[in-house]
Order: C-alpha cells, then sequence, then structure tokens
C-alpha cells in the first residue's frame, strides 16, 4: 500500500488502550516482530509461501531468538543450523516464545557458521510442523495470559536452505533492524491512554535497579511529566528506560556515570564511541 512506519505506530497507539497486553502483543508478533526481515530481504518465493498467508490472518507467525542462557544477548545463541546438501539440519531449542503454541511459522535466528558472533547467524524460515520440533510447554504467566509463550526444542529438523532469508551470515544485522519495530512497537503501546502512568513508572524503576539503585527514594528517581496523548510526546521518556532493560550487564558501569537527568537519552548516547568504548577501557 506503500504506507510508512507511522501508520504502524498510529495502530499501536491504539491497540494501546486495549485492557488486555496480549491482544497488542499478538498483533505486534505477526506485524513487526516476526516479519520485518523476510519483508525486506525474502525472497519472494518466501514471500509467497510465509509473508501473503502471515498478512491474511491465515498463518500464525513468531519470532525464534531467545534461549534460555541467552536472552537478549543475542550473540551468545546456542542453535545451530548445519547446513547439509540443500538443506539446514537445526538444533537447539528456543524460549520465551510468543505465539510459540500455535505458530503455523518461526522467524528463527540459528548459527549457520563458526564464524564470529555477529557474522555467523542466519534467520530461516520454519514450518512449524516439521518432524523434530518440539513445543516443550506453554508457560505459565503471571500476565498477558492471552498470549501465549512457549519453550521450544529443535532435534535434527530438516529445512530447505532455500527458506534462508536474505544472505547467510546476516541474521544478527537483519535481528537488529526488526528489533528498531519491535522497541518502537512497545514504546507507542506503552504509551497509549491509562497504562502509560505505570509503565513509566515501570520502566523508571527498571533503569534505577539496573544501575544498582533499586533502594532510591522517589525523589531521587529520573524526572519526568508525561501527557496522555500521542505517542511522539512522550516517546523519550519511554524509550530509554525501556531499551535500557536490554542493555548487555557490561555496559551498566558507563551508565551509572552519567548525570541522572541524561539517563533517558541513555540509548542515543551508547551509541557513541565514548560511551561505548568505557567498558572496554576499564577492563584494559
Amino acid at each position: 500500500m506503500g504506507l510508512d512506519f507511522s501508520y504502524n505506530i498510529a495502530v499501536a497507539e491504539e491497540l494501546g488502550n486495549i485492557r488486555c497486553g496480549g491482544i497488542p502483543m499478538a498483533i505486534g508478533v505477526q506485524a513487526s516482530m516476526a516479519t520485518p526481515a523476510l519483508t525486506r530481504f525474502g525472497s519472494h518465493e518466501l514471500k509467497k509461501q510465509f509473508l501473503v498467508p502471515t498478512i491474511a490472518g491465515d498463518f500464525v507467525a513468531c519470532l525464534g531468538i531467545s534461549e534460555a542462557g541467552a536472552g537478549s544477548d543475542v550473540a551468545n545463541i546456542k542453535t545451530t543450523a548445519v547446513r547439509k546438501g540443500d538443506e539446514y539440519v537445526i538444533n537447539g531449542g528456543k524460549m520465551w516464545i510468543t505465539s510459540g503454541s500455535q505458530a503455523d511459522w518461526m522467524c528463527l535466528l540459528a548459527n549457520t557458521s563458526e564464524g564470529p558472533p555477529h557474522r555467523n547467524k542466519s534467520l530461516i524460515c520454519l514450518p512449524m510442523n516439521l518432524p523434530g520440533i518440539h513445543v516443550a510447554k506453554k508457560i505459565d504467566k503471571l500476565g498477558m495470559k492471552s498470549s501465549d509463550t512457549a519453550q521450544i526444542f529443535f532435534e535434527d529438523v530438516r529445512v530447505p536452505c532455500k527458506n534462508l532469508i536474505g544472505e547467510e551470515g546476516k541474521g544478527f544485522t537483519y535481528q537488529m533492524l526488526q528489533f528498531q519495530e519491535e522497541r518502537l512497537w512497545g514504546v507507542a503501546i506503552a504509551g497509549a491512554g491509562e497504562p502509560l502512568p505505570w509503565m513509566s513508572s515501570l520502566g523508571r524503576a527498571t533503569l534505577l535497579t539496573c544501575c544498582g539503585q533499586a533502594g532510591a527514594t522517589r525523589e531521587e528517581e529520573p524526572r519526568s511529566s508525561p501527557r496522555r496523548g500521542s505517542c511522539s510526546s512522550y516517546c523519550v521518556n519511554l524509550a530509554g528506560p525501556l531499551q535500557f532493560a536490554f542493555f548487555q550487564l557490561s555496559d551498566i558501569k558507563c551508565i551509572k556515570a552519567l548525570p541522572a537527568g541524561t539517563r533517558p537519552m541513555v540509548w542515543a548516547k551508547l551509541q557513541t564511541s565514548e560511551i561505548t568504548n568505557c567498558g572496554k577501557q576499564e577492563k584494559e
């Protein structure tokens, strides 16, 4: 239709008014988490096989990134996809997979070579009805009961090499691009209507806890006065705390060194060499 990403955000804002987090979560996985890489880099055949029925609502998609030992630390995932002839043989497991119990296919990130961790991964369209795929359990969560979350194991699962999204070895880069849309979707949902005040407080509490300031008083917390209305009015207030939860522990000392008033903008500051090199300098 030629629409830009602002339309996704408009939809997310409206869905954020629903007092049931599982509904926008499920729609978000379909629209902004499991499909952007396929849309941008997938072959015409893959789009016809997986993307078209997903957009139509005939297929349920899920995103296979997190593992029991590698949540947001994407570079350290252990699941492998070894090329044998014209197939990949997949072994490993994924954890906390939204829609995993009912998905028709998974956008799977796996190690396809022994190279550097940011260059040895690939994204693969994986049909969930293949032999060797075991949905171990539907995880019992504290909230979002209407959104199923699964633990999944792969045992010698064979998938055609043509199911590779884009180029082999580019999966980490493709996934980082997908994460940008996923997180903006999350910010838009969190910033809509009634959920905003408690989500904003939760974000600030998360930031303080990660910085080792869990005992800080309310007067010591980063101050913000978000208003109800368009998500764009307070994206800055929410983006920092939400993004912060994904940063690796090695960056925490760098964050603690920042003045309290700048922490909501930490997501931008981490992209500068001065901040990202801080941990390396300390180790040296």
